[in-house]
């Protein structure tokens, strides 16, 4: 029903005759951003500056009253996109108030609140976990030869970067960028904090369909699958999709080396033990024969 009201109400704005345009001569030198007519009017200019999405995310978010969840659903993106348009919206947003009516941003910051953080500590990042805050990262090494790395969120925490196995090399050198990340696990006991970033363009699609495919899946479950990777801590299985589970070594009996009982491309039928849509986690072991 939001769609399709959305879309009438576009429709009817596209029909209508277009207005001028106002210009920097319309609002007083210093707006009286008290005045109700005038905050009004600054806040629909800036909002129409905005890029389409952005402009979408934040008022479905603030004037709609959407969770990211359910926006996600109305615009057919991902929760963690609707997160990074909102925040750079909020961002863009109070820069256009500041330019249209110096003090806007000010009177209209209960409205506005937002923006990426920095997290110190872990009880700080155990309350984003699950949440659709945006962290800022910045990388600042290597896990091994994994697609892992080692960030600075304000304190020490791993990376992930989604869509690969944990064994599989990362095509991009991220080392001293900044990443827009969101809180995915804090391990208190062990004093670690992981957080993946949010995937975007392209990639935000087959994220959606690995996440809903994991999602699906259920323990007990048997597959078919086929050895794409083989490391020192076990194999990742290709089950469909993109998506690749783990098979421990601890799950393939007496042996030194996963090389010893399976080959990269060989098939295997395998059991799902446990899952994480979030993490994109599957645990596997081998399927008893059938």
């Amino acid at each position: 029903m939001l769609r399709v009201t959305t879309n009438l109400a576009i429709d009817g704005v596209r029909r209508r005759e277009a207005p001028a345009e106002l210009s920097g001569d319309d609002f007083p030198a210093v707006a009286d951003v008290g005045d109700g007519l005038t905050l009004r009017l600054t806040l629909t200019k800036a909002l129409r500056a905005l890029p389409r999405r952005q402009r979408e995310a934040v008022v479905l978010h603030y004037l709609a009253g959407l969770k990211h969840l359910e926006i996600a659903d109305v615009l057919g993106i991902s929760s963690g996109s609707v997160a990074r348009h909102v925040h750079r919206g909020l961002a863009a947003l109070r820069a256009q108030l500041d330019e249209l009516a110096p003090g806007a941003a000010q009177v209209t910051q209960h409205i506005i609140k937002g923006g990426i953080v920095r997290v110190t500590t872990l009880p700080e990042a155990a309350r984003l976990k699950g949440t659709d805050q945006l962290v800022t990262a910045r990388v600042t090494g290597r896990v091994g030869g994994t697609a892992l790395y080692t960030v600075d969120i304000g304190m020490p925490a791993v990376l992930k970067l989604p869509g690969r196995p944990g064994g599989e090399p990362a095509s991009e050198e991220l080392i001293g960028q900044e990443v827009e990340c969101v809180v995915v696990e804090v391990d208190e006991e062990e004093q670690r904090v992981l957080v993946a970033s949010v995937p975007s363009g392209p990639e935000e699609e087959l994220y959606r369909r690995r996440t809903a495919f994991i999602s699906a899946l259920r323990p007990g479950e048997v597959l078919q699958g086929t050895v794409i990777s083989v490391v020192p801590f076990g194999a990742f299985v290709d089950i469909g999709d993109s998506v690749y589970g783990l098979l421990h070594v601890s799950e393939l009996g007496s042996v030194d080396h996963p090389q010893e009982a399976l080959d990269v491309g060989q098939g295997v039928r395998v059991e799902v033990l446990d899952t994480s849509p979030v993490l994109e986690r599957v645990s596997l072991r081998l399927a008893e024969a059938a």
